[in-house]
C-alpha cells in the first residue's frame, strides 16, 4: 500500500462523487434510471455513506492496481478493463438473474465504466 498515490486517490474520490451526482441527476439518467428500476432514488444518509465508502475502496484498489506512476494510456486502459470487464461484467450476471432490464444495466454499468476510466485519467495525470 506504500506505492499508492494517495493524493490521486483523494482526487479520484472527488471525481467519482462529481460524476455520480451528474450521472444520476435529471440532466442525464435520473428519470430513465427511475423508470428502469421501477422506483424513485433513495435520498438518505445511509446511501450516501455507502457510496462514499465504495468510492474510497474503489479508488484505493485502483491506485494499487495502477501502481505509483502509470502512463496515461496504461491507466486509462486499466480503468476501461476494470470498469467494463470486472464491474460491468459482474453486474450483468446479477442483473440477469434478478430480472433487471438492459436499460438499468446500461445506466449503472455505464457509470462504473466512466468512473474507472476517469480514475485512469486521474492516476495517469498524477502519476
Amino acid at each position: 500500500m506504500a506505492d499508492i498515490n494517495y493524493l490521486a486517490v483523494l482526487v479520484a474520490i472527488v471525481v467519482s462523487a462529481a460524476l455520480g451526482a451528474l450521472w444520476y441527476s435529471p440532466l442525464l439518467f435520473l428519470r430513465p434510471w427511475a423508470r428502469a428500476a421501477g422506483r424513485e432514488p433513495v435520498q438518505n444518509p445511509t446511501v450516501y455513506a455507502a457510496t462514499f465508502a465504495s468510492a474510497i475502496a474503489a479508488a484505493l484498489a485502483f491506485g494499487w492496481w495502477a501502481g505509483p506512476e502509470p502512463s496515461i494510456g496504461e491507466a486509462i486502459l486499466d480503468g476501461l478493463v476494470v470498469g467494463l470487464f470486472f464491474v460491468a461484467g459482474s453486474l450483468a450476471l446479477h442483473y440477469a438473474f434478478a430480472g433487471r432490464s438492459l436499460t438499468l444495466w446500461l445506466i449503472d454499468s455505464g457509470f462504473q465504466v466512466a468512473r474507472f476510466v476517469l480514475f485512469g485519467v486521474v492516476f495517469g495525470l498524477m502519476g
